[in-house]
């Protein structure tokens, strides 16, 4: 992905990359991920100004030359992938506390309000086989904005 700030002003960027399996499981990207996993990504992708993951932000700077370019990594988390879900959290500012009918907060079981955060929902499907391995196409199925 890459990420250009062109607003006015340096903006706070503190993304979070989530994995939604078709059988329901969440991972969070770049969990216990070799660094020489994100080397071969920069080598193939022949990108030397490919970040880390989690050297990215906290600030990104203004204009087009200060854009980042990194990625988002996960562990295959199953050999048919089928369809599945990547949700982005950090690309806008934008965010709400849970409400009940009457308009109070509610809370999480440690007291906490609960707050939905607007974040990019991106649907992709692989059609693939483990019988015959090798690189299968990653189609993107859908894109939109939700709060989450």
């Amino acid at each position: 992905y890459t990420v250009t700030n062109n607003t006015r002003q340096e903006q706070l960027f503190l993304p979070m990359f989530e994995l939604l399996g078709d059988d329901g499981s969440v991972t969070r990207s770049d969990d216990n991920i070799p660094p020489a996993v994100f080397d071969a990504i920069k080598a193939r992708e022949k990108n030397e100004l490919l970040q880390p993951p989690l050297s990215v932000g906290p600030e990104i700077r203004i204009g087009e030359d200060q854009a980042i370019d990194s990625v988002a990594i996960w562990r295959e988390p199953k050999l048919r992938m089928g369809q599945f879900t990547i949700f982005t959290t950090g690309l806008s500012g934008e965010w709400v506390f849970l409400k009940d009918d009457h308009g109070q907060p509610i809370k999480a079981p440690d007291g906490q309000p609960i707050i939905l955060r607007k974040t990019l929902m991106l649907t992709y499907q692989v059609r693939g086989d483990e019988t015959f391995g090798g690189p299968d196409a990653v189609t993107e199925k859908s894109q939109q904005w939700v709060m989450r």
